[in-house]
């Protein structure tokens, strides 16, 4: 009994010193979340600059390279921030951003990455990384999430909150504010730019299996159904469009995928949600994707972006009532 006792007081004080450990650099910055802090950072000055009503693209990276924001503004003639930056930041973060610049009046514009849709408290590295690198935003989650980014931070990733962000440390490469333009559109990612080696792997990809974890239990759907209740008492006008997601063909021949493709537009429209269109008619070739499943060239940005605009209507009143 004596050695039981000792074991479990031995787990507790180890415990209870990762806690700690853990405790003591939650809020510390780190280098690589920096990219995803100044582009919000960015492209919230720019909503929050604007007086009349906007149309803002709330999503992750597929928007952020998906969407030519210059042709809905033309075609809807409103000014259009793109606020997509990294849908492995999950479907809370993601939409509380959009709460913070959306105003009455506004048209919100969610072509959210499959997987958001699947959301039920799991985190992954880049959730883990941010949660714990802003202040106050882990405490601020409901405890089921609590518990898992405890639970999946790792050794690595604490000692990396307390080395914190070098004083001369600058954000570079592709992804970040130093190649976006004034609407928050993805620069330098023209086919002229992709690779053979990018294209080969592209042309490679494992598809991205979601339909085992569809269910409409999943806490996606208590989420969105708050946040579509929230923009209608703010006045704001959401609409759900598919996301842009390379084309796999297990996508179209297993059944359990396929099941979950033609059912989330349904899904959707159970719990409230305005959803336009289907997901199979905006999966691209390989060819059209510029260095992930989710980032198109820039060419195909165009037609993405004038597929919406079919999709969507002449007006947006239509949707807007």
């Amino acid at each position: 009994m004596r050695a039981i006792v000792g074991l479990l007081a031995g787990v507790g004080l180890a415990l209870l010193g990762w806690l700690v450990l853990v405790l003591g650099q939650t809020g510390q910055a780190t280098p690589s979340v920096q990219w995803v802090r100044q582009s919000y950072s960015f492209k919230n000055a720019q909503a929050q600059a604007l007086t009349a009503p906007k149309l803002v693209v709330v999503a992750g990276s597929n928007a952020l390279f998906g969407i030519d924001s210059g042709l809905l503004e033309a075609a809807y003639g409103r000014p259009v921030v793109n606020q997509g930056v990294n849908a492995g930041l999950g479907l809370p973060y993601i939409l509380e951003q959009g709460q913070q610049v959306l105003k009455a009046g506004d048209v919100a514009l969610l072509p959210l990455e499959y997987p958001l849709f699947n959301y039920d408290f799991e985190t992954n590295g880049v959730m883990v990384d941010y949660y714990f690198a802003e202040p106050g935003r882990v405490r601020a989650q409901p405890w089921r999430l609590q518990l898992a980014l405890f639970r999946d931070i790792s050794l690595a990733r604490v000692f990396e909150g307390y080395r914190g962000v070098p004083a001369d440390f600058r954000v570079g490469g592709l992804y970040g504010v130093q190649n976006m333009d004034a609407r928050g559109d993805q620069l330098r990612s023209g086919v002229e730019l992709r690779t053979a080696g990018m294209l080969a792997m592209l042309q490679g990809l494992p598809p991205s299996l979601y339909g085992g974890d569809f269910s409409a239990a999943n806490e996606a759907w208590q989420l969105l159904a708050r946040f579509n209740r929230w923009a209608q008492a703010q006045g704001v006008c959401a609409i759900f469009v598919p996301a842009t997601m390379l084309l796999h063909p297990r996508y179209v021949e297993d059944a359990q995928e396929a099941r979950f493709y033609r059912r989330l537009p349904e899904q959707a429209r159970a719990v409230g949600l305005r959803y336009l269109g289907q997901p199979y008619d905006f999966m691209y070739a390989p060819e059209q994707y510029f260095d992930t499943n989710y980032h198109l060239v820039a060419q195909a940005r165009t037609v993405h972006t004038q597929r919406l605009i079919e999709l969507l209507g002449p007006t947006l009143g239509q949707h807007c009532r």
